[in-house]
Order: structure tokens, then C-alpha cells, then sequence
């Protein structure tokens, strides 16, 4: 155990809740029982998902913008894993019409299934009104920001299909300094496959807390930390924080019951009970 982790621990276990956000009560019910291996893979795998989404949306837009869209016609945005592995993601560019049944796709976006870090770009004209899934994902992404309220800064959106078709929304801040990683102040929702009633809500994390790497060495940055004050388990975006983050370095993640560690490649693992 190194020294940085024994200083963690230590803290961790001798100490209060040492919360870098305003107190809140653990969510209602929080389970103090430690959680199970699979369902610690499982917010691995949401996290990287999270992590693929916002790696093709930037991709993909990039690629769009090159070819100088009118304004208006490519407004919002909604990808979507294919093929029988689920490994390569598709990217709808378009609106949503006023009452919400209709997304026009004006630009589609394939990622290469030989070379993931280039994108095949179609432009429709004129737009192709879409009913299906684009719809509904946009749909759904409209309501739950409109759930959400006011937000105090600029918030990217993810839509994840589940396999039985129920679709999570995520509302997460963007990023918009380099080496500057923000992670809190984020939400999860599901839908129905339609995209029309929220199912159900999860506040991930209270207030935003800004991760700076900009002004230091990598070398310095052995891993961050951070208090979970709503559950006892990491959330999805834990793992999509540290995805994202660079210099790329472990999480710790101190609960109310459970100590936490969230590696560079997104496995999550309990450190020790508090």
C-alpha cells in the first residue's frame, strides 16, 4: 500500500465524512451491506459506455462542423451503438420538431468499424424525418433537461439504450477549460422506449467540484479523491470521470460505510468498510 492510499484509509476510517460538497443525507435506504462484485462491473461498464458516447460525439461533431451546417438544422445530437457486438456507434445530427414526434436527421455519422477514430459523414437533403429511436432519444433528452431546470452552465446530454429497450438519460457539465475535469451536479433518468414519461430519477451528485491538472505535473498526481454524500456505492459518472480525466490516475471514493477505488481503466474495487 503506498502512502498516498494509507493516508486515504486512514482518513477514511478515523475521521467523519470529510464532504468537498455542502452535507446532504445518504440517499433513503442506502445499502451499508457491500456491494456485490457484478453490480460494481455493471456501474463499470455504464461509466465506460459514458466514456465511448462522449468520445464519438465530439468525433462526430467535429466532422459535421467541418462542412459548415445552417443554423438550426443539426441543433441537437443522438448516438446510438450497432451491429451484433454493440462495438461501433452511429450519430444522428438534427431537431426535434415543436411537438416533440419528429427528429429531422440531417447529418448521419458512422464510425468506421475498421478504424474507430475516423467517422463516414452522409448529409440528407433534404432532412430525413425520423420516428424511431432518434426521436424518442431526443424526446427524451428534451423532457429530462426540461425536469432538470435552469442549468447554471453548459451540460452535455447521453442517452444509453438498455437491452430491453428503456433508455437512461444522463445531464452531466461539460467540460469547457482544458485540464480542467468537472464531475457533480449530474442526474440519471430512465425512460420507456418511446421517450415520453420519466420512469425514474437519480441524482448522481450534489454540487460540482472542478478537478484542475492544468497547473500541475503529471508527475505530482498519484490520484484524486472524492466524498460520495447520497449512496454507498460509486456512480456511473465516477467511472466516466476518470476515463475522461488526465493525467489518467485512480479515484478514491469515500461513502458513508465504504472506502472505494476507481483504477485508470475504470474497475471498481472496495479499499475497506469505514
Amino acid at each position: 500500500m503506498t502512502l498516498f492510499v494509507a493516508l486515504v484509509v486512514a482518513a477514511a476510517l478515523a475521521s467523519p465524512l470529510r464532504a468537498q460538497t455542502p452535507a446532504a443525507p445518504a440517499r433513503t435506504g442506502a445499502a451499508r451491506t457491500p456491494p456485490t462484485a457484478d453490480s460494481l462491473d455493471q456501474i463499470s461498464y455504464r461509466g465506460y459506455l459514458l466514456w465511448q458516447y462522449d468520445f464519438v460525439a465530439w468525433a462526430a461533431s467535429d466532422s459535421v462542423n467541418l462542412r459548415h451546417p445552417p443554423a438550426g438544422v443539426a441543433s441537437r445530437m443522438i448516438a446510438r451503438q450497432r451491429g451484433e457486438r454493440r462495438d461501433r456507434w452511429d450519430v444522428a445530427f438534427g431537431r426535434l420538431s415543436a411537438n416533440r414526434d419528429t427528429f429531422y436527421v440531417a447529418y448521419e455519422v458512422r464510425q468506421q468499424q475498421n478504424d474507430p477514430n475516423n467517422f463516414d459523414v452522409v448529409e440528407l437533403t433534404p432532412a430525413r424525418p425520423d420516428v424511431g429511436y432518434y426521436a424518442a432519444a431526443a424526446r427524451a433528452v428534451s423532457i429530462a433537461k426540461d425536469d432538470y431546470g435552469t442549468l447554471p452552465r453548459p451540460y452535455n446530454s447521453a442517452v444509453i439504450e438498455r437491452p430491453n429497450g428503456m433508455l437512461w438519460v444522463y445531464l452531466m457539465p461539460t467540460q469547457t477549460e482544458p485540464g480542467v475535469y468537472p464531475l457533480g451536479g449530474d442526474v440519471r433518468y430512465l425512460f420507456p422506449a418511446d421517450g415520453r414519461l420519466i420512469a425514474a430519477k437519480r441524482q448522481l451528485h450534489k454540487a460540482i467540484i472542478e478537478y484542475r491538472s492544468d497547473k500541475m505535473s503529471a508527475a505530482n498526481i498519484e490520484a484524486g479523491t472524492h466524498t460520495a454524500i447520497l449512496d454507498n456505492i460509486p456512480e456511473d459518472t465516477d467511472v466516466f470521470h476518470v476515463l475522461t480525466r488526465r493525467p489518467s490516475v485512480p479515484e478514491y471514493v469515500m461513502t458513508e460505510a465504504f472506502l472505494y477505488s476507481i483504477s485508470p481503466k475504470g474497475n471498481i474495487r472496495i479499499v475497506s468498510s469505514r
